[in-house]
């Protein structure tokens, strides 16, 4: 299922590791970047909430995930 919407989220929730991530506008948090950056190599379902407090549940697809590990690699 794809999905589309010309709105954009208030925030984007990632649950990983047992660990709630929030992003919300801006540069990704230290934290969050870690976290994507190890997160398993799997689909992953996030939430995205919406400024009428409305929310939807979605799954990004494992390439985008292991996409991340490049992405967000810490820099030594």
């Amino acid at each position: 299922e794809v999905f589309y919407s010309d709105r954009i989220p208030r925030k984007i929730l990632f649950a990983i590791a047992g660990n709630i991530y929030t992003y919300e506008s801006g540069l990704i948090s230290p934290e969050l970047a870690s976290a994507l950056s190890t997160a398993p190599d799997q689909n992953m379902r996030v939430r995205l909430e919406w400024q009428d407090d409305g929310t939807t549940d979605m799954e990004i697809g494992k390439g985008t995930v292991k996409a991340w590990k490049t992405v967000f690699k810490l820099q030594k």
